[in-house]
């Protein structure tokens, strides 16, 4: 039977498993702590733009932890917004601007949590990608493992193999729907659905005619399930 904890976050007690992730539990209790590298269909968690940070005091000891990667295992005092973590945070949020200054949501986030006397990091022209690395962890997870980060520091990036189209890709769009900036374009019409410099033809459902993804990915999914190839949709199946 698992262990039950009480630990206080902004002074709200709150009640876990003994091994829950902090930011979890406090999005579980409605308490807001920032984030561009988290989503719920991805399991791994990597804590990428660390934007999470809280305070947290146990054992006599207080400092910032990244929530969305710190278990809870014992009784402590969270503090989502002292003066430290605002600090810090904005200082995370000036390096991810200056790595995503086209970025938008980056822009939306540094204008609301941000610090503008923070200057004098050199930003990279023409980039929206923050190198959070979700869309490589759902290329993994959801779709074929076409695509990984390459390089370090600001020449960090998520490419292809060879930064040639990839032939892994089933044209799945589950790297384009977890990016928190939308730095993966793709463009779609009734016929064909173009990323990653491939095209892919749009399958629809034998039976009701509703648009089910593209042939290669239905493919791809009966092979992984070992199962016979069928463009059905989940309710016609």
């Amino acid at each position: 039977m698992s262990e039950e904890l009480t630990i206080t976050i902004d002074g709200k007690p709150c009640t876990c498993e003994r091994g829950e992730y902090l930011y979890d539990l406090a999005k579980r209790n409605g308490i807001f702590t920032p984030t561009m590298c988290r989503n719920d269909e991805i399991p791994e968690h990597r804590a990428s733009c660390r934007l999470c940070i809280v305070e947290i005091s146990e054992g006599g000891r207080t400092r910032i932890v990244t929530s969305c990667v710190y278990p809870v295992l014992c009784e402590c005092e969270v503090r989502t917004s002292t003066e430290r973590v605002k600090s810090d945070r904005a200082m995370l949020l000036a390096l991810l601007h200056a790595r995503a200054p086209q970025s938008d949501a980056i822009a939306q986030m540094n204008d609301a949590l941000g610090d503008p006397s923070i200057e004098g990091f050199v930003t990279v022209d023409g980039e929206k990608c923050i190198a959070c690395g979700l869309c490589v962890q759902a290329c993994d997870t959801l779709g074929a493992s076409a695509i990984s980060m390459i390089n370090n520091g600001t020449e960090k990036q998520v490419a292809p193999p060879f930064d040639m189209a990839p032939k892994p890709c089933i044209g799945c769009l589950n790297c384009a729907r977890v990016c928190p900036v939308d730095a993966i374009p793709y463009e779609e019409d009734e016929y064909v659905r173009s990323i990653w410099n491939r095209n892919f033809t749009i399958a629809y459902c034998e039976s009701c005619g509703k648009a089910i993804g593209t042939a290669a990915e239905i493919v791809h999914r009966a092979h992984e399930n070992g199962e016979d190839v069928r463009f059905l949709c989940d309710d016609c199946k």
